[in-house]
């Protein structure tokens, strides 16, 4: 995640951010909370094992803090 607050000063996001997909798989983890990188950004990650073949969409939702609005990013995969 990348500081999007409105207040012009760099800051931290914090909080956590929740990941799902839309086919059959796991992940190691449902959710993580942030860890900061820089000044102005932070990160976490989860790893995803897919059980079937095909396309599928993965989805990452931040659920914001007190100065950084919500936000989600969707990837596709096509597992063979």
């Amino acid at each position: 995640m990348t500081d999007t607050s409105t207040d012009g000063t760099p800051s931290v996001p914090t909080g956590t951010v929740s990941f799902s997909a839309n086919g059959a798989g796991t992940f190691a983890r449902l959710s993580c909370p942030l860890s900061a990188r820089t000044t102005a950004s932070a990160q976490c990650s989860a790893k995803y094992k897919p059980s079937a073949s095909g396309n599928q969409t993965v989805t990452a939702r931040y659920h914001g803090d007190t100065l950084h609005a919500q936000s989600s990013g969707t990837t596709g995969l096509s597992v063979a």
